[in-house]
């Protein structure tokens, strides 16, 4: 998996559970604002989740929520400090005019110095992060495919349909549209595809009955249930449906969010109540309700489709539901407390934890703690001219990793009094080391050059200028003549 790949993961995993935290939070408020926050606040609360995990990135405050929260339960899977890999293996580098190369057959490779944990030569290595992300790709593309497949059956079967044409739920259809201000085209079909009226279709509204539903309940009836699932049309709530199905798909792997997507259901449907009870007056509450106990006692709960806005949702709700009709007043002051809640928990939700690490008096720590962590290689030796140490001697290395013809890094140093130079920390590759030669007006070339491969932690000695024959050396082993 590429870097994009895994920096994206690790992003998913630093929102997933972000957002897990946020969830937590919301059940809380919830709980403990109960008999104050009024049910379309409590569905707008979870737009915080959602927001969270569409968000690619928030800025820090000092007010948010996770400086709380240890940085380390919150880290997005990057290693403290980076962990360097083995180079991979670039061609040799271009020779340029001032300069003289050996053959590649007369360069022989140095041999490496072996740390205490040696870095593998080649071949894949396997990455915890790298497994992860393909477990998580495999169960989203499972859960994908079967959301399709399952819709794909469920649209069959509605095929088969028919459009209602009694004019009496026509007209009433007609009148509910008028009242709940919904100009868009919706459908009207008895299918024996569902249990329960319900909503199904994004830019194709349907409203879809169970066959028999019409002649079984009254106009009043009727018209509850056309103006819930009308509610739910213009409340846009089939976009929110669908938008949700994909980040549950995307973040199947954390359970709080199931409770999350769960709970936005059982929310949205009391919104929605609310909706219409705001339509038909606090005086329809109680025939409101009656309409909902009848439609759980004559039919099961409705096909699980996304996006499908049901009327029923689960059995275990309806007492949540009654007891929210109960208490329905239509020109109550919880707007107020309500905006307020939301915006608190904007604040401190959609923003993030201030950085734990820019602080001035650290870089310096941490630049020294990159240092020994990182597994540099070491290059030294000896530099002679005339079978003699050749002291002040100017030596250039090169190191190319990035298959250009040209150098990544360049490294200079001078010999000591004894023609001794050492390179500490080189990073590894493919390298040259040769004698810089001044040539005047700013001319420099490079002479009595050597070509040779660093791994991680590697130490090599390498003889410049060679000995009776003029070669350099490296190790034990004897370049080509240069």
């Amino acid at each position: 998996m590429n870097s994009l790949g895994t920096e994206f993961f690790d992003w998913l995993l630093l929102v997933s559970a972000q957002a897990a935290i946020i969830t937590l939070l919301i059940l809380l408020v919830q709980t403990v604002l109960r008999p104050w926050l009024h049910a379309r606040w409590r569905q707008l609360l979870w737009l915080l989740v959602i927001a969270r995990l569409a968000m690619p990135i928030s800025f820090s405050s000092p007010t948010s929520l996770f400086n709380l929260v240890p940085a380390h339960l919150l880290a997005d899977a990057h290693p403290a400090l980076p962990q360097p890999v083995a180079p991979t293996p670039a061609r040799p580098p271009t020779a340029r005019p001032s300069e003289s190369l050996p053959s590649q057959s007369g360069a022989p490779n140095a041999t490496p110095y072996l740390s205490d944990a040696p870095t593998p030569a080649g071949g894949w290595q396997p990455d915890g992060r790298v497994i992860l992300a393909l477990i998580w790709a495999a169960g989203a593309s499972v859960l994908t495919l079967r959301l399709v497949a399952k819709d794909l059956r469920f649209r069959r079967r509605v095929a088969q349909g028919c459009l209602v044409t009694e004019q009496r739920a026509l007209a009433l259809f007609q009148d509910c549209k008028t009242l709940m201000r919904v100009p868009a085209s919706v459908e009207l079909i008895e299918t024996d595809a569902v249990k329960g009226p319900g909503l199904h279709g994004l830019v194709r509204l349907r409203l879809l009955l169970p066959v028999g539903l019409i002649h079984s309940f009254d106009d009043a009836e009727l018209k509850h249930v056309f103006l819930h699932e009308l509610g739910h049309v213009r409340r846009r709530d089939p976009f929110g449906q669908g938008f949700a199905a994909i980040l549950e798909i995307i973040h199947w792997f954390n359970p709080v969010l199931w409770l999350a997507f769960r709970r936005m259901e059982v929310d949205r449907e009391l919104a929605c109540d609310d909706l219409v009870l705001s339509v038909t007056g606090e005086g329809n509450s109680r025939a409101y309700g009656r309409t909902i106990v009848k439609l759980v006692e004559a039919y099961s709960e409705p096909l699980m489709i996304s996006p499908f806005l049901g009327f029923l949702g689960r059995k275990g709700e309806t007492f949540q539901r009654i007891s929210m009709i109960s208490r329905f007043k239509p020109h109550s002051p919880q707007t107020a407390a309500g905006l307020v809640v939301l915006s608190l928990l904007a604040v401190i939700t959609l923003t993030g934890a201030k950085s734990q690490t820019t602080s001035k008096d650290e870089l310096p720590a941490l630049e020294t703690a990159y240092f020994d962590h990182f597994p540099w290689a070491r290059v030294e030796g000896t530099a002679r001219l005339n079978h003699h140490p050749a002291a002040g001697q100017a030596l250039a290395l090169f190191v190319y990793n990035s298959h250009l013809g040209r150098p990544d890094f360049s490294l200079f140093t001078n010999a000591d009094e004894n023609g001794h130079f050492i390179f500490p920390r080189v990073l590894p590759g493919d390298c040259t080391l040769g004698y810089s030669i001044s040539r005047g007006h700013g001319v420099t070339s490079h002479t009595s050059q050597v070509a040779f491969k660093l791994a991680p932690g590697q130490s090599t000695n390498i003889t410049g200028g060679g000995d009776g024959d003029g070669g350099p050396h490296i190790g034990d082993e004897r370049s080509g003549r240069c």
